[in-house]
């Protein structure tokens, strides 16, 4: 009887706790989800979507916490651990997100043969990009060229990510800084609104000594692109910030 008058009085604070966090006001719907916690208890949902908006709001040694008490359920225990491996890549504590998204991995090969592979939030392929990528940063480029290859055969299509552009593009330049600029220079004409392919293709533009080359690719940058923070800052320490305002 009172776990029933309790959940009835969730309902109208959860429907709040949604509608803050459709509008983007992520303290609302923190306040909202915790005081549904203080109604109905620490359900393992309850404590998945806690842990999204403390992501939201930066306060990721929380949000940790809250997405461990999700973990183990069934439902929604896959999601924390993507959570949990998307904070260790957000900390750049990349052997921990290697261990993360291994994680993500095995409970993926556990839940196969009881869940539709379209009800998780990312396929396997994405998560295997997560890993390679973790492995190419702390230098283990072998791994990272097996997690990237079994990640193009289990969904071709991913090769078109962002994910896989740049980390396709790194490890060219572990071989051939030539080969890189080609691939980066075909992937910027393919995604011209994208900050990280152009941000990689001007530095590495740079680092090859081609300012002349650098200053063109910074004429033709669209201007989403020079408003980012990164290309801001790239374009100015290099002197091409006047050349990226050209029309």
């Amino acid at each position: 009887m009172i776990a029933a008058i309790r959940r009835r009085l969730a309902r109208p604070v959860r429907a709040r706790a949604r509608a803050a966090q459709a509008r983007g006001d992520w303290e609302t719907a923190l306040a909202e989800y915790q005081r549904v916690v203080r109604l109905v208890g620490p359900r393992p949902l309850l404590m998945l979507q806690i842990g999204h908006m403390l992501i939201e709001l930066g306060r990721h040694e929380e949000a940790a916490a809250s997405l461990q008490a999700a973990v183990r359920d069934p439902e929604v225990g896959l999601r924390a651990l993507i959570g949990l491996a998307g904070l260790n890549e957000r900390a750049e504590d990349w052997t921990a997100a290697v261990e993360a998204w291994e994680a993500v991995l095995a409970r993926m090969a556990e839940q196969e043969g009881t869940l539709q592979p379209a009800s998780w939030p990312m396929s396997p392929a994405v998560v295997l990009l997560h890993v390679a990528k973790c492995r190419e940063v702390t230098g283990d480029a072998l791994g990272a060229a097996r997690d990237f290859a079994g990640a193009l055969v289990l969904e071709p299509r991913v090769r078109f990510s962002q994910e896989a552009v740049l980390l396709r593009a790194r490890m060219l330049l572990q071989t051939s800084r030539a080969d890189a600029v080609r691939f980066l220079e075909r992937s910027h004409k393919a995604f011209a609104d994208d900050a990280g392919i152009a941000l990689l293709l001007l530095r590495t533009t740079l680092e090859m000594g081609q300012k002349d080359a650098a200053s063109g690719l910074a004429r033709r940058l669209s201007a989403s692109v020079r408003k980012n923070p990164g290309v801001e800052t790239l374009l100015e320490e290099s002197g091409l910030l006047n050349s990226a305002t050209i029309s």
